[in-house]
Parts: C-alpha cells; structure tokens; sequence
C-alpha cells in the first residue's frame, strides 16, 4: 500500500485530489499487484519455472522488437 501511495504522488498532476479518488487508485494498484503475484505463483505451481522470472522475461522479449525498431528508425 504505501509502494502505490508513492507512485500515486507522482501522478498528482494527472488525477484530481479528491479522497474516493486516492482510495480508488491505491486499492486497484494492490489488487493488480495481488493478481501478478497470484498468476506468478500459478506458474511457478505448475513446474513451468519460477513464475516472477517468466513474467519478467516475456515482458522483455515483447518490448525487445519495438525497441529495435525504434533503433532503426532513429539512425
């Protein structure tokens, strides 16, 4: 809870102050950081590997393509 109430401190320009609004945004960041927990834990059940890690790593390798495109383009 308090890893999403600093991240929403530097979204403060982006959202308006109200309290239903920073009660919203901490309790949707921690359900969201519950279910990657969870699937990570899920993964890691079923012998694939350690889940976190997989996560990570597919995140990576989907992002790897769009960065080297932007590689290209920028030379």
């Amino acid at each position: 809870v308090v890893d999403e109430l600093s991240n929403i401190g530097f979204m403060r320009n982006a959202v308006e102050e109200s309290a239903f609004a920073l009660i919203t945004l901490v309790l949707t960041m921690t359900a969201g950081t519950a279910a990657i927990m969870w699937m990570g834990e899920l993964i890691t059940d079923r012998g694939v590997g350690n889940g976190m890690s997989i996560m990570i790593f597919t995140q990576i390798a989907a992002s790897f393509p769009t960065g080297l495109w932007a590689i290209k383009t920028a030379h």
